[in-house]
């Protein structure tokens, strides 16, 4: 026995003792006390995983909080109650404990916990009772819009529509496509959803086979219209062309469902859990195939081998045909005349020497580095001496030299001894001129006086 599952015993026998009566003692049952005991005790069996003792003490517990007018908490255990029952596998029963759980929260106040009960309750049951748990959203679905919640209202519509669906309970889910088009007609700016719900309608009636009420619906859709002229007009391809249609796919899914399994009559669903998939064919045996396979396997793998890649047929004794000739590299020919056996081994031998006498055609060398024969007296050198005239930079006694010496009249550097120097030397016009020893010299050391 696990350690939460003795303290749960223990706090059911304190809840027990809280009840007993005595004429010394407690003249009346203390219901707090003990509903207080039931509630922690089935806590403790619900962690232990008890679900029977947790269920009886949840229930015990609710009851107490009954009598002692606690009707919250009296809620809250038959939330709890509800769980163990859901994992007991009695959904019935845990219906029954939502639904009340729900009238002691709605009898409290306590109208959001409520909603949420009636919702979680209904997702929990929802794959086993879905008709109940549709009735469990309707019940949300009232509480919402009774406190002038529209959009949760709807929300909680919407989620009762859905199963109604899954359950092809199409009569109820007319009627909750109804109070949904009311909801949305208290609304402003919702006329689209209007239609919407108007379409839904139409879907929902051909798939009764009542095209007279899918004529009472109202302003619908373009496609409403199209189902209902080719369910009257007994067209069943054109039925099938209108249920392709993209339209369908902005309606719920469920109602999408329905759209596309539409008859002339009414609505065929698949049932649930059936196979659609088509049985394959049997296959047929080969008897000449295996009859190869067989004969395939009782040779020896090197005939199979030879027999697979060719290497077993005979060798013909033809020649093999040689490759085609490839072309012999072209080698210029050697246009040199013939010389010894020496000059092909000596690259600066005189014939291949561009610097000797016999290159030059006057007779002299043309040697650029020839000391002997200098190129300055030549005529073809390009820095030829001064005295050529031809030098672009003659002698300063030429006429034509930018630069003449000092001497000359146009030189506009003359002489400091010129008396147009603008800078002459040390004389009485020069600002520079050294003043004489002796007179007025700062630096004169003979006559500074040391003392």
């Amino acid at each position: 026995m696990s350690s939460p599952q003795k303290e749960a015993i223990k706090e059911k026998k304190l809840a027990q003792e809280a009840l007993k009566t005595s004429f010394f003692g407690n003249w009346k049952p203390d219901n707090d006390s003990a509903a207080h005991h039931f509630e922690k005790a089935g806590t403790l069996f619900k962690v232990a995983k008890c679900w029977r003792e947790c269920v009886e003490c949840y229930s015990e517990a609710a009851k107490h909080y009954q009598s002692a007018r606690v009707p919250f908490s009296a809620g809250k255990c038959f939330q709890g109650a509800a769980a163990g029952w859901r994992e007991l596998g009695d959904f019935t029963k845990s219906h029954s404990c939502l639904v009340t759980a729900g009238e002691m929260y709605v009898q409290n106040g306590a109208y959001p916990t409520a909603v949420s009960c009636y919702s979680k309750g209904a997702e929990s049951i929802a794959p086993h009772l879905p008709v109940q748990a549709a009735e469990l959203y309707l019940s949300a679905a009232d509480i919402e819009a009774t406190n002038e919640r529209p959009r949760d209202a709807v929300r909680a519509l919407v989620g009762a529509k859905k199963l109604l669906a899954k359950a092809q309970d199409y009569k109820g889910c007319i009627r909750v496509e109804e109070r949904i088009r009311e909801v949305y007609s208290g609304m402003e700016g919702c006329e689209e959803h209007i239609n919407k719900c108007n379409t839904t309608l139409v879907i929902l009636h051909l798939a009764r086979g009542d095209t007279v009420g899918a004529r009472q619906c109202g302003d619908v859709s373009n496609l409403a219209e199209d189902l209902i002229s080719a369910v009257e007009g007994g067209d069943e391809e054109e039925l099938r062309k209108v249920t392709g249609r993209g339209d369908v796919i902005y309606l719920e899914t469920e109602i999408a469902k329905i759209a596309k399994n539409l008859t002339l009559d009414g609505v065929e669903m698949p049932a649930a859990g059936a196979v659609t998939s088509k049985k394959a064919p049997p296959v047929k045996q080969n008897v000449k195939l295996s009859a190869d396979r067989d004969a395939l396997f009782s040779r020896s793998n090197v005939d199979n081998r030879n027999e697979l890649f060719g290497s077993g047929k005979k060798k013909t004794t033809a020649a093999r045909s040689p490759p085609p000739s490839q072309h012999a590299p072209v080698v210029k020919p050697d246009l040199q005349p013939d010389t010894p056996s020496s000059s092909h081994h000596n690259p600066l031998n005189q014939d291949s020497n561009p610097f000797s006498a016999e290159r030059d055609p006057a007779g002299g060398r043309s040697n650029p580095f020839d000391t002997e024969h200098s190129a300055v007296v030549e005529s073809g050198n390009p820095f030829p001496p001064e005295t050529e005239s031809g030098n672009p930079f003659p002698p300063e006694t030429e006429p034509g030299n930018p630069f003449p010496p000092e001497t000359e009249p146009g030189n506009p550097f003359p002489p400091e001894t010129e008396p147009g120097n603008p800078f002459p030397d040390e004389g009485p016009g020069n600002p520079f001129a050294a003043p004489p020893v002796g007179e007025g010299n700062p630096f004169d050391e003979e006559e500074e006086d040391l003392c």
